[in-house]
């Protein structure tokens, strides 16, 4: 499974996104705007966060990065490289909400996608939604 992070403009602090699965709006991302990771395709596993206190999605070979999860927080401050995901946003004030809710539904099927063919995580910044489900889904760039 690909789940594609379409980034938007930065805000002050954030970096607010979209977040494709099977070429379908999943939910809205946050990263923190000083730690976000490099655009690129990263292979997804399940870590055990201890920050956290349960497992979540853990993004891997990130350059020069290590424990980058996939998370629930309502700020850009919640997420030091990490991704967050949530049900609805504010770009104005750089938040997105229902976050739990939304790791709920996407925890499961990253389960499931790593038990059966596979986890992988796109980040793409500056194209549009339909570019990047093209490309993410035919693998040019």
């Amino acid at each position: 499974m690909l789940i594609v992070v379409q980034r938007d403009a930065s805000g002050e602090l954030s970096i607010p996104g979209e977040m494709l699965i099977n070429n379908t709006h999943f939910c809205w991302t946050l990263e923190n705007k000083a730690d976000a990771i490099p655009e690129g395709i990263y292979p997804i596993t399940i870590y055990d966060s201890p920050h956290l206190g349960k497992p979540v999605p853990l993004v891997n070979d990130v350059p020069g990065r290590s424990y980058i999860e996939i998370h629930w927080g309502n700020f850009p401050a919640n997420y030091k490289g990490c991704i967050g995901v949530g049900e609805s946003r504010d770009t104005s004030t750089e938040e997105i909400f229902y976050t739990q809710e939304a790791f709920q539904r996407l925890f499961p099927l990253v389960e499931q996608a790593i038990a059966r063919e596979g986890c992988q995580l796109q980040v793409i910044s500056g194209i549009t939604n339909a570019e990047a489900v093209r490309d993410a889904a035919t693998g040019e760039d």
